[in-house]
């Protein structure tokens, strides 16, 4: 191997700063995504408890609707945070730094060396890095986006729907 191709298969600082800059940015991405979450499910809990006891006490049919949307709201945003396997994950090839990967190393001197033989080669780095942050982005932050924008629509589908049935009530009285 000659020194120019020594040089290029070489990994250097900067290589790793952008690569683990993209890693980070799509777990900073899903940390958002659930606290978007964290904060709709704690204003349709309030949504839900307001409700239910207007439409125990009152007997106000349009409080019904929005109890049911919002109870819904809740259950899909619950998924959210944590979405089933199934939506999660399908298969398909995972990178040295899945947790699986790692735990079915024997002991760590196995896992040491993938890692060596990894960092041995710049396409090597490059190919894990690109499979981790696929699998990152496609199996675990688009179903968190996808879940949050269905709780998102629900309470909202809910609140104007309750709206409707409150001046359709109104008008009827």
């Amino acid at each position: 191997m000659s020194l120019r191709e020594l040089e290029q298969d070489q990994i250097d600082q900067a290589d790793l700063v952008f690569l683990n800059e993209i890693t980070g940015k799509v777990g900073t991405m899903t940390e958002h995504i659930d606290n978007q979450v964290n904060i709709l499910i704690g204003f349709a809990s309030a949504i839900f408890l307001f409700t239910i006891n207007g439409y125990i006490t009152y007997r106000e049919y349009p409080m019904l609707v929005l109890t049911v949307f919002a109870a819904a709201s809740i259950c899909v945003g619950l998924v959210a945070i944590h979405p089933f396997r199934f939506l999660r994950k399908r298969g398909g090839v995972e990178s040295i730094m899945y947790g699986k990967k790692i735990t079915a190393c024997k002991e760590p001197g196995e896992y040491e060396v993938i890692l060596k033989e990894t960092m041995a080669s710049r396409d090597k780095l490059i190919h894990e890095y690109a499979i981790e942050i696929y699998n990152r982005h496609k199996y675990y932050y688009q179903p968190k986006r996808r879940l949050y924008a269905l709780t998102r629509n629900i309470l909202t589908m809910g609140i104007a729907l309750t709206v409707v049935a409150f001046i359709i009530d109104w008008l009827i009285k």
